[in-house]
């Protein structure tokens, strides 16, 4: 009982449950009608605020899937508050955060969506628009895709020129945090370390630290994403 941590009452009450042929009844607890009833009305109310918030696509999962996404720059606690928050303002009820995580979870099959990858700030914006807003973006977003189109020809083009004297490096320039950035210039504070130096066919990570003293001969062309 002691490496159990549980007292010999738990022993009798399971001995005493159990028949003649050695089986042990079905646990009766919370097994009756006296439950404190959430009001329906706050259930309602709760389905209305989850079913406003909206949805993203996600591009890593199966068509056929029935999974929904949203923003994952918040978590069920701090949605619960903006529900309370929108009940309180309206003087109406606003429930238990245990009735809103279960509505949550268990009637919904919703995601908090969390990018695999570094995205376009413009091409999220205009995927997660209203049809409306897409009309007024649309020929932004198309001049948008051609530049795109373009960059990727550029870099095609680029790395059909790479030989024994031409390296061409490919990476997002954005995604590389510049300390001691100034005003007038950032060239010189771009770092260059942590890429990759594909020649040829050979997609093999090498580390340019050796970079910043002793450049290699040659050509570098560098194509910006």
């Amino acid at each position: 009982m002691r490496t159990l941590d549980i007292s010999d009452r738990a022993i009798r009450t399971v001995k005493e449950k159990v028949d003649e042929n050695g089986i042990i009844e079905n646990d009766l607890r919370g097994k009756h009608s006296n439950h404190i009833r959430v009001d329906e009305t706050v259930i309602a109310d709760i389905k209305k605020f989850i079913e406003a918030i909206p949805r993203i696509e996600s591009h890593y999962t199966r068509q056929t899937s029935s999974r929904e996404f949203i923003d994952g720059g918040k978590t069920i606690t701090e949605l619960f508050r903006d529900f309370q928050e929108a009940q309180q303002s309206n003087n109406k009820p606003t429930g238990k955060y245990c009735t809103f995580y279960r509505v949550f979870t268990e009637e919904y099959n919703i995601s908090f969506f969390q990018p695999r990858k570094d995205q376009c700030d413009f091409c999220f914006q205009y995927l997660n628009s209203t049809a409306e807003q897409k009309i007024a973006m649309q020929e932004s977003y198309d001049a948008h895709l051609e530049e795109k189109l373009l960059s990727r020809q550029e870099k095609h083009e680029d790395r059909c020129k790479i030989d024994g004297k031409n390296i061409v490096l490919v990476f997002d320039l954005q995604a590389i945090v510049i300390e001691g950035i100034r005003g007038y210039s950032f060239t010189s504070d771009i770092a260059i370390d942590d890429v990759a130096i594909l020649q040829g066919d050979n997609c093999s990570a090498a580390r340019l630290e050796a970079l910043k003293h002793s450049p290699p001969p040659g050509k570098i062309t560098v194509t910006r994403l």
